[in-house]
């Protein structure tokens, strides 16, 4: 049976560093999503969100109106793309870092990562902890191991 591993914690606690680990000793070859900071602007720091099957970045926030806004397209094309490849690539073991307050409205993303933890392969998921709707039921999820 495949293992769901949920990682939670306060920020820069370590939860992407563990991730990291765990998958380095689980079977090859992870496919998934990781969240990288790419850049700075007056109102913080900008992210993407990465392939880890093509390397390729798409933006998830930009600054908008002296704010770092969301960026829900990103999710639900790119997002939903490379989620579904690795779901459908029958990798054994699957990366999803971050889960936070960016992916709230975004459906196609949230469903296809819910196919994910529904199937065969081993998932890895780097959850924010934020008390939001998505989060919260991703942190009930029962038969999994969650680690705070």
């Amino acid at each position: 049976m495949p293992a769901r591993y949920i990682l939670t914690g306060r920020p820069l606690c370590g939860k992407t560093s563990l991730a990291a680990w765990l998958c380095r000793r689980l079977p090859q070859p992870v496919l998934g999503v990781r969240t990288l900071c790419t850049g700075r602007c007056a109102a913080g720091p900008l992210f993407s969100l990465q392939n880890l099957a093509t390397g390729a970045l798409a933006p998830i926030s930009c600054e908008a109106d002296g704010a770092v806004r969301a960026v829900p397209e990103t999710f639900d094309t790119f997002g939903v793309q490379a989620l579904r490849a690795a779901r459908e690539s029958g990798a054994p073991t699957v990366l999803v870092d971050e889960i936070g307050r960016f992916e709230r409205d975004c459906a196609p993303y949230l469903a296809e990562l819910q196919a994910l933890l529904d199937g065969p392969a081993t998932v890895v998921a780097v959850v924010k902890k934020e008390d939001l709707p998505h989060l919260n039921a991703l942190r009930a999820r029962s038969g999994g191991v969650q680690l705070d």
